[in-house]
């Protein structure tokens, strides 16, 4: 990765950080610390978490069963070579 991709994806992460942060200060919102950001972490990232965690393997495992006998092809001809 050259230097300049490299600077302008770390000064990406930086605005993206930042300006959820204003934008939160700008709406009025208090920032969420100590019990109440327990209270959120368990009631609304988590449960989230666990569905989308569940889909994705549920989707992994269909792909992977249905692309087996042409990864294994791909597999045994690299494997030849």
């Amino acid at each position: 990765m050259s230097k300049l991709v490299y600077i302008t994806y770390k000064l990406l992460i930086l605005l993206l950080f930042t300006s959820i942060y204003h934008i939160a200060n700008f709406l009025g919102m208090e920032p969420v610390v100590g019990d109440s950001l327990y209270k959120m972490i368990i009631a609304g990232i988590l449960p989230f978490n666990i569905v989308k965690g569940v889909l994705l393997t549920a989707i992994m495992v269909l792909l992977f069963t249905t692309m087996r006998r042409w990864i294994e092809q791909q597999r045994t001809m690299y494997l030849s070579k």
